[in-house]
């Protein structure tokens, strides 16, 4: 699923993977190299919608036991919570 990262003030833009052990984000700025970002799903410990100014729900905001902030801009919200619920629920 093509999305954009927010993470410390900076904007990526890759494409995130989910599998039954983690969500992955692959950046696609580093066209050299591949750099994964990978977050064990038993470390995630809360997910929330995000809204980009306040606006309207374009995101998810993801948070990890040791309180990482990653906020996943994706056209469809609804189905990348469902796809990380899936994986939970397994």
């Amino acid at each position: 699923m093509d999305t954009v990262l927010l993470f410390n003030g900076n904007k990526y833009n890759g494409i995130v993977e989910i599998n039954e052990s983690a969500l992955s984000f692959n950046f696609s700025e580093f066209s050299t190299r591949k750099l994964v970002l990978h977050i064990a799903l038993i470390d995630i410990v809360h997910i929330d919608y995000y809204k980009l100014y306040n606006i309207t729900i374009n995101g998810l905001e993801i948070i990890t036991l040791a309180g990482m902030q990653y906020v996943f801009i994706v056209d469809d919200p609804l189905e990348l919570r469902l796809l990380i619920h899936q994986f939970f629920n397994k």
